[in-house]
């Protein structure tokens, strides 16, 4: 996992990220996601009953090779289903690493290229409780 920050530049920001498409490819820098896939409010964050949060990060903002980067969280015990955002146009998203116990093993994290398609916007990704996804746009 070190090895993938270090190789995407969007995970490196020298700016706290911002709301705004900067670049005009309808795409946030950073978008919050409720398992869903309708976008996080102050009222999801302030519920204490919601264990699960995603996000999206532009990559493009950021000259990554990856378009866009997605992090699903579970905190809860049991599996969430998290409906994936818009990946942008053209592209599906890849598997990065998923911490579940059936990922366990030398190919938990994918090396570069070797990522497995999931999907593209509102696929399902059932995430067990206590789990962490991250994805790649490609």
């Amino acid at each position: 996992m070190i090895a993938f920050r270090k190789a995407h530049p969007a995970l490196r920001p020298a700016n706290f990220y911002s709301s705004v498409d900067n670049n005009g490819n309808v795409m946030e820098q950073l978008r919050w996601f409720k398992p869903d896939g309708g976008v996080a409010d102050a009222s999801y964050f302030n519920n204490a009953d919601n264990h699960a949060i995603a996000w999206r990060i532009d990559g493009t903002e950021f000259g990554d090779t990856a378009s866009a980067i997605y992090v699903a969280h579970n905190a809860w015990s049991a599996q969430v289903n998290f409906t994936l955002p818009w990946p942008g146009a053209g592209k599906n998203w890849y598997r990065v690493t998923d911490t579940c116990p059936w990922a366990e093993g030398a190919s938990q994290v994918a090396a570069p290229g070797s990522e497995a398609l999931v999907g593209g916007e509102t696929t399902n990704y059932g995430l067990c409780g206590r789990g962490t996804l991250v994805l790649i746009a490609k």
